[in-house]
């Protein structure tokens, strides 16, 4: 697994590089494999589709949280989980600084509304670079929220997998 490629618009064979140095990690472990997968989903739509990546590596952080620490507990009242945003904040700490980890945990509701709302959060459907979706716009933001995300997943997963490496 080298670092030769740090540009999260990498294409799908610069991406399956480093992930194909970890095949042999993949194939004996299928929670890691499926969220390699996710993020390999991921960076393969970021380019045209912010928002469905940003649910990508939503999943890949939801899963790495999960195998580091387990279920959180449920609420004995809903039965909804607990604690969910925290987890998501702590694990992406080791990767991003501060600021980076409050920008993409306050975008971290919107993916919610990208599931069951079918909302788009990015500049998918936009073309432009003035009003709504000018450099400077909430979905210009958010396009640049959902790369800085996906590096972050990115060195995540590069990190569990050194850690899991024999």
């Amino acid at each position: 697994m080298d670092d030769e490629d740090d540009d999260v618009y990498a294409t799908r064979f610069k991406a399956s590089g480093w992930l194909s140095s970890a095949y042999h990690l993949l194939d004996r472990d299928p929670e890691m494999l499926s969220a390699a997968n996710m993020y390999y989903e991921g960076i393969s739509v970021l380019p045209d589709h912010p928002s469905l990546a940003f649910v990508c590596f939503v999943s890949v952080v939801e899963t790495l949280s999960v195998r580091k620490h387990g279920y959180p507990d449920r609420c004995r009242f809903c039965n909804s989980y607990c604690g969910l945003g925290r987890r998501f904040r702590n694990t992406l700490k080791p990767v991003l600084d501060p600021d980076d980890v409050e920008t993409v945990a306050n975008a971290y509701d919107r993916r919610s509304r990208t599931l069951h709302e079918g909302k788009l959060h990015g500049r998918e459907t936009y073309v432009g670079l003035i009003g709504e979706t000018g450099l400077l716009s909430e979905r210009a933001t958010f396009s640049l929220t959902a790369i800085r995300f996906g590096e972050a997943v990115r060195a995540l997963l590069k990190q569990e997998l050194k850690s899991s490496a024999p």
